[in-house]
């Protein structure tokens, strides 16, 4: 909006067909970081041919081309035709007469009947405005000021004062204004170059309670700004008096505001800076986003309890997979606090480690389909009954594989038994081809597996497990994550109790 009000002010203010073009090329390029604008008018309708016949009426930004101001030059037709348009076409641009050839980019901006606007550039500027449509409301704009303009310059100095055509194109551009600020669903305050109001449409009205007679004249930050934020905007107001600059000057910023009422409210804040009369003032769009707070925290709020759900459901597979084991009980649980240890100490983030962690309660959810006498033999294993140990990444998978987590829960289940050589199962995977969650939760699972109690034989102790993955320290495991888990073990005094506080 501010972009707008700048740009119709500045067609608005001139009486004059040749001040009127520059300036407006001048503000187009300021406000889309473009080096170079041409402007041409009167281009005839039929085009016969690849070339067409129009007079260049201003250039900013490109000496040479500024040479053929007021002549008649042969341009591309593809290039003087069509809609609104954002494209790169280097060749195009090269056949333009006077242009050294070296610009990439154009924006193209037709002016309602008049003629066409063209804003060049060696490659496209980084900007957040929407280029082919937000200069489209000023353009009919412009086109009946080039009519008015060229209509006052053929009036005698005896039938129109120089006066009274700047006064009526001002009124002009004042009343286009109004309206268009009249009819914003956001509010729009102006401030003059001491912090005083010195515009407020009726939307500022409706959304803080004042009326125009209250507003105009007061000062911003005692009308519509919390205590707390006044100290502040007193001092980036002193310093935006002298140079227009500020730390929210041409930003998007997130505030709350004050009503009439004493009640405050969340707004989004968009300042420009405006030099008028030797002095900087500041506009101001203000948008009230309680509803999309609202719907945020609502947002929040879901998303907290379906967490909630998830984590739940996962420790009832938990504890499901755990019944029919009891000389395993605990062990999903510990890998899991272990792999969560181990990430952490890698410095990941936190929702990544929720995932994780998540997958490693139910890595071993595969063993459903084990019966529960091979679980809890306290002998040796057969070769076929160690097959179907085995077997459990891959039944896992399958079990898990359709549910939609946010996390790779089936890809951790199904290869938290690969290894870095590709020794491992069931796929025989190696180096990157195993997911970082499953490098990590192979390193925990082993070293909690060594650590604790099983069927077959007893515990043999966390330095045991210590050296395995040491041992085997980039070849089966990745170094880092080894690295991390004798870290938190030995310096960090991990508990492996099933409980620890």
């Amino acid at each position: 909006m501010s972009v707008l009000y700048d740009v119709t002010m500045v067609i608005g203010g001139e009486v004059a067909v040749k001040p009127l073009l520059t300036k407006t090329l001048q503000r187009l390029l300021y406000h889309t970081s473009f080096p170079t604008g041409l402007l041409f008018l009167d281009i005839p309708a039929a085009v016969q041919g690849e070339t067409v016949a129009a007079q260049l009426a201003a250039a900013v930004g490109d000496y040479e081309l500024g040479e053929c101001v007021g002549k008649v030059i042969d341009a591309p037709a593809a290039l003087l035709h069509g809609q609104a348009e954002l494209q790169e076409h280097s060749p195009l641009l090269a056949q333009l007469p006077c242009s050294p050839g070296t610009y990439q980019t154009f924006l193209r901006l037709p002016i309602d009947g008049m003629g066409v606007i063209l804003l060049l550039a060696p490659e496209t500027p980084h900007t957040e405005l929407p280029l082919t449509n937000v200069f489209q409301p000023v353009m009919a704009n412009l086109a009946k000021a080039i009519v008015l303009c060229r209509n006052n310059e053929a009036y005698t100095a005896d039938l129109i004062s120089e006066r009274d055509v700047a006064r009526r194109a001002r009124a002009v551009s004042e009343e286009r204004f109004h309206h268009l600020a009249a009819a914003a669903q956001d509010a729009i305050i102006m401030l003059d170059d001491d912090g005083r109001i010195e515009y407020w449409n009726p939307s500022a009205e409706r959304l803080f309670g004042y009326g125009r007679e209250e507003a105009m004249g007061a000062q911003m930050h005692d009308l519509i700004a919390p205590a707390s934020y006044r100290a502040d905007f007193a001092r980036g107001f002193e310093a935006f008096r002298s140079s227009g600059q500020g730390p929210i000057v041409g930003k998007v910023v997130e505030l709350e505001a004050l009503r009439k009422d004493g009640s405050t409210l969340p707004i989004e804040l968009s300042v420009s800076a405006m030099h008028l009369n030797g002095r900087w003032h500041a506009a101001g769009i203000i948008r009230d986003i309680s509803g999309r707070k609202a719907d945020e925290a609502a947002l929040a709020h879901s998303a907290g309890q379906l967490q909630r759900a998830l984590q739940g459901v996962i420790q009832a597979i938990a504890t499901t997979i755990e019944k029919r084991d009891p000389y395993t009980a605990g062990h999903q649980q510990t890998t899991a606090r272990l792999a969560t240890a181990i990430a952490t100490e890698m410095g990941w983030a936190p929702d990544r480690i929720e995932g994780l962690r998540l997958g490693a309660m139910i890595h071993d959810i595969g063993k459903i389909y084990v019966p529960a006498e091979i679980l809890s033999r306290p002998g040796a294993l057969t070769e076929s009954e160690f097959k179907i140990i085995k077997a459990h990444p891959s039944v896992g998978y399958d079990i898990v594989k359709d549910v939609e987590f946010p996390w790779p829960v089936a890809a951790m289940i199904l290869q938290h038994h690969e290894r870095l050589d590709g020794s491992g199962y069931p796929a025989g995977l190696v180096g990157d081809e195993i997911i970082p969650e499953a490098r990590i939760l192979s390193v925990a699972d082993v070293v909690e597996a060594i650590t604790s109690h099983r069927p077959y034989r007893p515990a043999l102790g966390v330095e045991v497990g210590l050296a395995e993955i040491l041992k085997f320290r980039g070849t089966l495991f990745e170094p880092a994550v080894v690295d991390a888990c004798v870290r938190i073990i030995r310096e960090h005094h991990f508990s492996f109790a099933p409980n620890p506080e």
